[in-house]
């Protein structure tokens, strides 16, 4: 019996040898030849940030803003109640709604008439969008996706708990956790987009709240706030979370717009190797964004304790938005002409011109300046402006008012 065991040993190295002999003749690359995935070097800012030595004034303006300014956080778990109850029923419905590829996932955006109100009945899509070959679905982080199913199983596994609703939340921090860029910033997809056409979706994305909604829950997780003052993420957990949110805050420092010189506001879409402004969809074009500014802002203006290059950041991107208000003045969506003029309202552009701040907009890759050079559809389709960041104004403008009448006393 041992001798039989042996002989049959023997046959097997010779086999293996005559094997890998084989390989070598014909070419076919070990293990060791494969070339190795090259790290993507992420190229600094041409120049360096502008770094002036804040006045006083100017701190005053940043504590002002801090006090005054009522935290703006759009995705507690609250906002779900009553219109989504937290309830293990709708919890499961929104399990059954998670997407999966290679272990790692969220959910999909615009489904939320589905996904908080039936389960998955096993067959319809799971996303409305998918990778080249169209068979993989993709989960989204724009539009409030993935980061507000999140927060509401949290709430949820706060109130009954749950391992299945921890295991989710679990799987979506990791795909959040995997998405980010060396540079620090967030693409609006998972997995990566192959279509040449929806390449865009990789990149850099502070354009509808990819980047807020992410870091603004890294926040609530790292200071135990509701839903996440409970044993879902573990130390070592919440260290990868930190790690990640300081490399998301050094992305923003970092990406925010220089004019002559002077700090300013932020992009929508960024290359994301060199911080470069660039386009999304072909109505999206590089600019400054409006909205979205404000929403940094407001992530800012939370942090408790802030460093120089914050208050910095905050000071300049609050000037720009005094700076660039259009008063008196109120967007209405799908009305004709669109702009009305309304005593005590501001407004902001959704995009603005990266060198004029003039308000623009986008059509086929086509830079417009008129809202009627747009086809009907997309004059109806899509935010042009909004108020969003009114409270920064006023404040600012508060402030300045008072800093003024105490110089001139």
């Amino acid at each position: 019996m041992k001798t039989t065991r042996k002989k049959n040993y023997i046959g097997l190295m010779i086999l293996v040898l005559i094997t890998a002999a084989l390989l070598m003749q014909w070419g076919l690359p070990s293990k060791q030849d494969l070339p190795e995935d090259e790290p993507v070097e992420v190229e600094e800012p041409d120049e360096p940030k502008t770094k002036m030595e804040l006045t006083d004034e100017q701190r005053g303006l940043v504590r002002h803003l801090s006090r005054e300014v009522p935290l703006i956080s759009h995705h507690v778990a609250d906002r779900y109640v009553p219109l989504h109850e937290i309830s293990t029923t709708t919890a499961d419905f929104v399990l059954s709604w998670q997407l999966d590829y290679e272990g790692l996932g969220g959910w999909s955006k615009d489904f939320d008439d589905k996904i908080y109100t039936r389960e998955w009945d096993g067959d319809e899509p799971l996303s409305h969008t998918f990778t080249q070959d169209n068979q993989i679905p993709t989960s989204s982080i724009d539009n409030n996706a993935t980061t507000t199913h999140m927060l509401y199983l949290a709430a949820v596994y706060d109130q009954y708990g749950g391992e299945a609703y921890k295991q989710a939340i679990l799987k979506a921090m990791d795909m959040i956790l995997h998405m980010q860029h060396d540079q620090g910033s967030w693409g609006e997809m998972y997995p990566e987009q192959t279509f040449e056409a929806s390449r865009f979706e990789n990149r850099g994305t502070i354009l509808q709240m990819v980047h807020y909604n992410i870091m603004s829950m890294f926040q609530k997780i790292l200071r135990n706030t509701h839903p996440f003052d409970n044993d879902l993420f573990d130390t070592e957990y919440k260290e990868k979370i930190q790690e990640s949110y300081d490399k998301g805050l050094e992305f923003i420092l970092d990406s925010q717009l220089e004019q002559e010189g002077t700090l300013a506001a932020w992009a929508g879409k960024y290359d994301e190797k060199n911080y470069e402004p660039i386009w999304a969809r072909h109505f999206e074009p590089p600019a400054i964004v409006g909205f979205d500014t404000a929403m940094i802002l407001f992530h800012l203006l939370s942090i408790e304790d802030k460093s120089d290059e914050v208050i910095q950041a905050i000071y300049y991107g609050a000037m720009w938005m005094y700076e660039n208000v259009t008063l008196d003045m109120e967007y209405r969506v799908k009305k004709a002409p669109y702009f009305f003029e309304v005593p005590g309202m501001k407004m902001w552009y959704k995009f603005h011109d990266l060198e004029t701040n003039e308000g623009i907009y986008a059509f086929d890759w086509e830079v417009l300046y008129d809202i009627m050079d747009l086809p009907e559809e997309r004059r109806h389709g899509y935010g042009w402006a909004a108020e969003r960041g009114f409270q920064i104004y006023d404040e600012t403008a508060r402030y300045l008012e008072i800093s003024s009448e105490a110089i001139n006393d």
